[in-house]
């Protein structure tokens, strides 16, 4: 997995699999059934420009009087634009990735309202040749976005 630095920055190593979640409530100014983006921040401490590979590769969400959790489709949550490649610049330039979270449309668990806890883990895996950093992906932040119902 990942680690925090002493910065608390969530490292994501080049060896083995590392993996970070992000956690979240929609809040009660969220206008149901619109889109929700997640926004990384990350960078890299590097010298040379290098790409990164960062795939969501689980999401679920729960809801308040539903005993179960359900898993959003394969395409539940996905990049906005391009794959899940990134391009790093060097000396800790900061890129941002958005990632689209998509509505389920599981019959007894349709939409997103307000309150709907989501939870989206991602991976960074060193048996992706297309990863070339060699060094930690760094994740200072993350935001969501959400259209206000109000």
């Amino acid at each position: 997995g990942g680690t925090a630095t002493a910065l608390n920055i969530i490292a994501l190593p080049r060896r083995g699999a590392a993996s970070m979640s992000v956690s979240f409530v929609l809040p009660p100014d969220y206008a149901a059934g619109t889109e929700v983006v997640v926004r990384i921040y990350m960078f890299q401490t590097g010298v040379d420009v290098c790409d990164v590979v960062l795939r969501v590769i689980s999401s679920s969400r729960r809801r308040v009087g539903f005993s179960d959790s359900y898993a959003l489709p394969p395409d539940g949550v996905a990049p906005i634009k391009g794959n899940s490649l990134a391009r790093l610049g060097t000396n800790r330039v900061i890129f941002i990735k958005d990632y689209l979270v998509r509505e389920p449309v599981r019959a007894a668990f349709t939409g997103m309202l307000p309150g709907d806890g989501l939870e989206i883990r991602f991976d960074r895996r060193d048996d992706v040749s297309s990863d070339t950093c060699l060094t930690s992906l760094l994740v200072p932040h993350v935001e969501i976005q959400y259209r206000n119902g109000r």
